[in-house]
């Protein structure tokens, strides 16, 4: 089943389908513009041939028109997107975030010290005096 020539050049043919598809939509509401102009002008529903000759008006700066046009949508989009999101993100960040950085921080250095304690522990049973040989050094 071919598809409309517009629909294959801005969804098909684009590297970013969603894009293409915002791009498309925006076309088509182009296109309910001008059907529902020809009803009001003419009282009936445009021809296969009104309809063929209307998507041939679609010139490549029309389509890339209508690709920036759905750039710029979905990028408004995402920044709405991101400010909504951004207040939660924060507070989540506030709240959960700097208790668990803090009581993991207070482990590992746990965790470190008692490594530190099993190594002496090992060196002093190995007849290795730490504490002389730091003394000797400094």
């Amino acid at each position: 089943m071919a598809h409309n020539p517009i629909f294959n050049q801005l969804v098909e043919g684009s590297d970013d389908r969603l894009l293409g598809m915002v791009a498309y939509a925006i076309y088509k509401n182009a296109k309910k513009e001008w059907v529902l102009g020809i009803q009001e002008q003419h009282g009936r529903e445009p021809t296969q041939e009104e309809l063929a000759a209307y998507a041939a008006t679609w010139t490549p700066q029309l389509l890339a028109n209508a690709t920036d046009s759905a750039r710029s949508a979905l990028a408004e989009f995402a920044s709405v997107a991101i400010d909504d999101a951004r207040a939660g993100i924060v507070e989540e960040a506030l709240r959960g975030g700097s208790v668990k950085s803090v009581l993991l921080s207070m482990l590992a250095a746990l965790l470190y010290t008692v490594a530190l304690v099993l190594v002496v522990i090992v060196l002093k049973a190995a007849g290795i005096d730490l504490v002389s040989i730091v003394g000797a050094v400094g």
